[in-house]
């Protein structure tokens, strides 16, 4: 899997933002945390 130009950083930046993100590596992680987000509610 390729990441972008200063990947690691700007997870730095969103994880220390303060923002409720949910950071997700691919589009499976990330419709994994969606599915699980919705059934927490």
């Amino acid at each position: 899997m390729a990441l972008g130009t200063n990947v690691h950083e700007a997870q730095n930046i969103l994880n220390n933002s303060g923002l409720p993100i949910t950071s997700a590596v691919d589009l499976e992680d990330a419709a994994k945390k969606a599915v699980a987000s919705v059934a927490e509610k």
